[in-house]
């Protein structure tokens, strides 16, 4: 009988161990489908805490947070069921005291479940005991809640019966306090997420605001540049190193219209390769400014300075500015014009004057000659012959002036090179200097009124050699290409002055060659080696314009 009665006594308590079990399950089960959809981490705990209260029918469960206070305490964050302030009286801590060394604080400390089987006996939990029996608490049991596997808090359950937890109960309690604390841990990282979101999404948008503010701001300033730049009386325009344009401001396309895809020589020149003396490729080259002037296809001549200029990302350009000088370069031609042709009506006049003075002078000589026969003294004659001999000096010197002056018809008949020729012929005679002049023109003629000035500028230069340079050779080279017509001029002499390293250049003679250069649109350069002038003349010859061969 009473072996019977042991088996049923058996029976009913594994019967009642395996209902805390399913109980447990259970609770198990419904606490993590509450963590699946979870948002709220207080509303979580205190849903678990009533889990467990009304599926494992337990007394009370609290659960607690450790503190980084001085005392190190527990702070109570949720409970379920019956406790009747018994949370207010606990002032547990984690710290090795006497009140951190029961099942809470042991839990926390170490991170391990602590098991107190019978509060009446268990002398760790002696503090709590009075408050826990007059609330019939009779066991505990005490889980850590571990995040990154370190122990931040802890729950706590107490039942009215000792002893009550068997093994399985507790690996199924650990297994929910386990599944606990990555709830809390998931709904802290999703509420950082969300919030690292939120203000990631309000860093982009207050960035996104200052971005188009500044955009806004550097699209006012572009358009203020812009609107300067098309106010600028020039052309302005950014070159590439591959001859491309870039950008251009408004009076540009007035002149060009717009460039699209044509190359810089197309648009300025209406060329179809590069120019053989491009000053943009010459500022990448040397990283220096180029000033110059040019007649383009538009037939408007411009004053262009071209610098370096850095883009986007470094890139390398030319940065081009062109002042249309057109009118004011055809009114310094009529004036240049003006008074070429009044200089040239004189040298005519003055011509005329000389050979009506020459006949008096060449009597006047013959006068002087024919008194020799009829004085005795020696005295005299001798006055008489240096009376002649003066008379004579002058008369070649008037002989000199009307030729050099009546040369401009010989020009008009016979071309640059011809009249450059008999000249030098000429002075050769009169004067002690070596020339040698070199031409490839083999006929070729320019406009009248362009051989006229370079004769002038050339018959200048031998005057200025024969008055001042006291040199023994002259070397004159006219060479003629598709673009221009080149003349170098070099003697032996003792060259121009120099004042602070630079070329000392005045007088009339030397302003009349720049007039009569600047009116042919081309250059005269004038350069200082080793104590020697060379003078090099540059005149642009258009394309559109052919030489024309001289039919004799």
């Amino acid at each position: 009988m009473i072996w019977i009665m042991t088996n049923i006594s058996k029976q009913q308590k594994y019967e009642q161990m395996l209902q805390q079990l399913i109980r447990t399950l259970r609770a198990m089960q419904k606490s993590s489908l509450l963590m699946i959809h979870a948002t709220d981490e207080q509303n979580f705990l205190e849903q678990v805490c009533k889990i467990i209260i009304e599926d494992c029918g337990h007394a009370m469960v609290w659960i607690g947070y450790k503190q980084f206070d001085e005392e190190k305490s527990v702070k109570p964050v949720a409970s379920a069921g019956f406790e009747e302030n018994y949370l207010k009286s606990l002032k547990i801590s984690w710290a090795d005291t006497p009140r951190g060394r029961g099942p809470t604080g042991t839990a926390i400390r170490t991170g391990k479940m602590v098991l107190c089987k019978d509060i009446l006996t268990d002398p760790d939990f002696e503090p709590w005991r009075e408050e826990a029996l007059k609330r019939g608490y009779s066991s505990s049991i005490s889980f850590p809640l571990l995040m990154d596997e370190e122990p931040f808090g802890a729950m706590m359950i107490y039942s009215k019966v000792a002893d009550p937890f068997s093994e399985n109960e507790q690996e199924l309690l650990t297994k929910l306090a386990h599944d606990l604390a990555y709830g809390i841990k998931t709904i802290r990282v999703n509420l950082e997420l969300k919030q690292a979101r939120e203000d990631l999404e309000l860093k982009v948008e207050q960035r996104t605001a200052q971005l188009q503010k500044t955009l806004m701001d550097l699209d006012a300033e572009k358009q203020k540049f812009q609107d300067l730049l098309n106010k600028i009386p020039a052309y302005v325009a950014l070159i590439t190193l591959d001859q491309e344009i870039i950008y251009t401001n408004k009076n540009f396309t007035e002149y060009f219209g717009e460039p699209g895809n044509q190359k810089c020589y197309e648009v300025f020149f209406g060329r179809s390769q590069i120019c053989d003396n491009c000053k943009a490729k010459k500022v990448f080259d040397s990283h220096q400014e180029f000033h110059w002037e040019a007649v383009c296809q538009n037939d408007r001549t411009y004053e262009i300075s071209d610098f370096k200029y850095e883009g986007d990302q470094d890139q390398p350009l030319v940065l081009e500015i062109g002042v249309d000088i057109t009118d004011k370069r055809n009114m310094e031609q009529l004036i240049i014009s003006k008074i070429l042709e009044t200089e040239e009506r004189d040298r005519r006049r003055f011509a005329s004057d000389l050979h009506d003075d020459l006949g008096p002078t060449l009597s006047a000589i013959k006068i002087q000659l024919s008194l020799l026969g009829k004085v005795s003294s020696a005295k005299e004659k001798t006055e008489l012959l240096a009376v002649c001999d003066q008379l004579l000096m002058e008369g070649i010197d008037k002989i000199r002036t009307v030729a050099n002056n009546i040369m401009p018809s010989l020009v008009e008949s016979y071309g640059l090179e011809t009249a450059i020729n008999s000249f030098i012929n000429r002075m050769a005679i009169a004067c002690q200097i070596k020339f040698n002049i070199k031409s490839n023109l083999k006929g070729y003629r320019l406009r009248k009124e362009s051989e006229l000035h370079l004769y002038r500028i050339v018959t200048e230069l031998v005057n200025n050699t024969i008055k001042h340079s006291e040199a023994s050779k002259v070397k004159i080279e006219l060479k003629l290409t598709d673009q221009e017509l080149k003349i170098i001029y070099a003697d032996n002499g003792k060259g121009y002055t120099i004042i602070n390293d630079d070329l000392h250049l005045t007088g009339t003679g030397i302003e009349n060659m720049r007039n009569r250069i600047n009116l042919l649109h081309g250059t005269i350069e004038f350069i200082n080696k080793k104590g020697k002038t060379i003078v090099i003349i540059n005149k642009p010859l258009a394309q559109r314009t052919s030489l024309k061969l001289l039919s004799k």
